[in-house]
């Protein structure tokens, strides 16, 4: 199966469903031509097969040592605001 490539993110595989739920670790033709059979009135030549792709954003780690500052913002989704955190932190490497 294909790999496919995303700035900044990390490939995590294919899946059958929009909510990545089930997970493709190769292509059975048997099985396509099962859910055909199931999901169609009649046969055909053409059987169409979205595959969804799962992405996974890269973390950024530092890679020297030194101060650094963060900031965590907290997205309530229409509950109530929170005052965001912020800390500072050393890394030794």
């Amino acid at each position: 199966m294909p790999t496919p490539t995303k700035e900044g993110y990390t490939f995590e595989g294919w899946y059958k469903d929009e909510a990545l739920n089930t997970k493709v670790e190769a292509i059975n033709f048997n099985e396509i031509s099962q859910l055909e059979n199931e999901n169609t009135e009649e046969c055909s030549s053409d059987f169409i097969v979205t595959l969804h792709a799962k992405w996974v954003k890269n973390s950024c780690i530092p890679t020297i040592s030194g101060a650094r500052r963060y900031k965590v913002v907290f997205n309530v989704n229409d509950g109530n605001e929170l005052d965001p955190i912020e800390k500072n932190y050393t890394i030794w490497r």
